[in-house]
C-alpha cells in the first residue's frame, strides 16, 4: 500500500506532469504518453487489481457488460491468475473513463 504522500511524488512525475519525449520520459517536456506506464499505476489504485493481473489484461478484456465497462480478469491463456478465485469482473472506474482510457 502506498502513501498518499508517495503517491503525490509518483504523479508528480513527468510520465503524468508531461515528459520531454517518449524515449526521455523520465526528463521534463510537454508530452503526456498514455502508455501502459501511465495507464498501469492508475488502474491498479482505482480497481485494486494486483499488478500482475493488470499487466496480463489484453483488449478484449475490456469490455461492456449490463451497460457497464468492467475489466474481465480471466485466465484464458496466456494468462495466470494467483488462483481460480481470482477470476472476476471488476468495473473500470468512471475516473479513468473521464482520463480516456477508453
Amino acid at each position: 500500500m502506498w502513501s498518499r504522500a508517495d503517491l503525490q511524488r509518483l504523479f508528480a512525475t513527468p510520465i503524468w506532469s508531461g515528459c520531454r519525449s517518449e524515449h526521455r520520459r523520465s526528463a521534463p517536456g510537454p508530452h503526456i504518453i498514455r502508455d501502459e506506464k501511465f495507464w498501469l499505476p492508475l488502474i491498479a489504485i482505482y480497481s485494486a487489481a494486483r499488478q500482475e493481473e493488470i499487466c496480463q489484461l489484453h483488449v478484449e478484456d475490456v469490455r461492456v457488460e449490463e451497460g457497464v465497462h468492467v475489466f474481465d480478469i480471466n485466465s484464458k491463456p496466456p494468462r495466470r491468475l494467483k488462483n481460480r478465485s481470482a477470476a472476476r469482473i471488476v468495473p473500470v472506474h468512471e475516473m479513468l473513463i473521464e482520463l480516456g482510457f477508453l
